[in-house]
């Protein structure tokens, strides 16, 4: 992201330098506030929480319980007879092997799910920074400057569109 601010304000530079006569109209968006302010941005998070929350509890509780039954293990362990303390260890290290396949299987789900959501997310907010832009007739636009007076500030226009255009939509 900030190469692409990077490249903008080179960009505007060369424009400027190029068109030295002509002037030139930019605009800034506070990518923060969008990404606070979107509707799609909540719709994105109850997705993943539909998606994946039942089953990282049902693993907290798998883990929970594992810690439990270990600890009773542990309290229990000298009175019990060698084939039961066996048997319980090997259920213990059975349990803990499961518990970590499926952990490592959950992991890499929710960020793939987490990085497509993101991806459309982005899409959706470029288009409409883009349509903001060409609304207000601004021939450049910059995310996330270290300064901009409010006066070429858009991010508000685009927190606008983006819950006419989407909120709960499902996008």
């Amino acid at each position: 992201m900030k190469r692409h601010v990077v490249f903008a304000v080179l960009g505007a530079l060369a424009l400027a330098s190029a068109a030295s006569a002509a002037e030139i109209k930019i605009g800034t968006v506070q990518t923060a506030v969008i990404l606070q302010q979107a509707p799609q941005f909540a719709d994105a998070q109850q997705k993943m929480k539909a998606e994946f929350g039942k089953r990282g509890e049902a693993l907290q509780k798998q883990e929970q319980q594992l810690t439990e039954d270990a600890k009773a293990y542990q309290r229990n362990a000298d009175i019990m007879t060698p084939d039961d303390r066996e048997k319980k260890e090997k259920d213990l290290r059975n349990r803990q092997i499961d518990l970590q396949y499926a952990e490592q299987k959950f992991k890499p789900d929710v960020a793939k799910r987490n990085t497509e959501l993101n991806q459309e997310l982005e899409t959706q907010v470029h288009a409409v920074i883009e349509a903001v832009a060409k609304a207000k007739g601004l021939d450049l636009v910059i995310a996330d400057p270290l300064y901009a007076s409010n006066a070429v500030d858009v991010t508000q226009d685009v927190v606008k569109k983006l819950k006419t255009t989407g909120a709960g939509s499902g996008k």
